[in-house]
């Protein structure tokens, strides 16, 4: 697993992510959804949420979200999900884990 460290209130930042099958092969993100979340493994309520924009090449699997301010709010260590959504057929898929690290700012 991956991880990606913020300091507190940091923002303005464009992490770019990646979706991927099990097997190592990129995942077509056209007519996608992607969506990026923090949160504790332990609750169901994300401490953010947010839709990413596609890159220039769906088929290559990327896509990035802009990190705000209130996304590096709560300093702690958190559970990072890429989720891709597909509407036809309905289809969620879990595209890449990773681990975010906030850390306070001095």
């Amino acid at each position: 697993m991956s991880y990606v460290i913020f300091k507190e209130g940091e923002d303005n930042f464009r992490l770019p992510l990646t979706a991927k099958d099990t097997a190592g092969n990129y995942i077509d993100l056209t007519n996608s959804t992607p969506w990026f979340y923090i949160g504790k493994y332990t609750s169901s309520n994300p401490i953010y949420s947010g839709q990413c924009t596609l890159g220039t090449y769906p088929k290559s699997g990327e896509c990035y979200i802009n990190i705000p301010s209130s996304a590096t709010q709560n300093v702690g260590v958190y559970h990072g999900e890429l989720v891709i959504n597909y509407s036809s057929p309905s289809e969620k898929i879990i595209a890449q884990e990773l681990t975010v690290i906030i850390l306070p700012s001095l």
